[in-house]
Protein backbone atom coordinates (compact mmCIF):
# COMPACT_ATOMS: atom_id res chain seq x y z
CA UNK A 1 0.00 0.00 0.00
CA UNK A 2 1.15 3.38 -0.69
CA UNK A 3 1.61 5.65 2.33
CA UNK A 4 3.05 9.52 1.90
CA UNK A 5 4.42 11.29 5.06
CA UNK A 6 5.51 14.90 5.33
CA UNK A 7 8.51 14.89 7.36
CA UNK A 8 11.12 18.36 8.38
CA UNK A 9 14.04 18.16 5.60
CA UNK A 10 16.57 16.76 8.52
CA UNK A 11 19.48 17.80 9.98
CA UNK A 12 20.74 20.96 11.69
CA UNK A 13 21.85 22.79 8.62
CA UNK A 14 18.57 22.61 7.00
CA UNK A 15 16.08 25.28 7.15
CA UNK A 16 13.14 24.64 10.11
CA UNK A 17 10.51 25.20 7.22
CA UNK A 18 12.07 22.71 4.73
CA UNK A 19 9.96 19.51 4.63
CA UNK A 20 9.94 16.19 3.12
CA UNK A 21 7.62 14.18 1.14
CA UNK A 22 8.69 10.35 2.45
CA UNK A 23 6.75 7.98 -0.47
CA UNK A 24 6.70 4.34 1.41
CA UNK A 25 4.73 0.87 0.47
CA UNK A 26 5.98 0.52 -3.43
CA UNK A 27 9.19 -0.71 -4.99
CA UNK A 28 8.25 1.45 -8.42
CA UNK A 29 6.19 3.52 -9.89
CA UNK A 30 4.20 3.19 -13.41
CA UNK A 31 3.57 5.62 -16.00
CA UNK A 32 0.55 5.12 -18.26
CA UNK A 33 1.93 7.18 -21.77
CA UNK A 34 2.13 10.38 -21.81
CA UNK A 35 2.40 10.98 -18.23
CA UNK A 36 6.18 11.33 -16.71
CA UNK A 37 6.78 11.23 -12.68
CA UNK A 38 9.23 13.96 -11.55
CA UNK A 39 11.48 12.69 -8.77
CA UNK A 40 13.95 15.52 -7.41
CA UNK A 41 16.32 14.65 -4.87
Amino acid sequence: MLKTRLTHGGGQFRPTDEMRIQVTGVDHFENIPPELTLILG
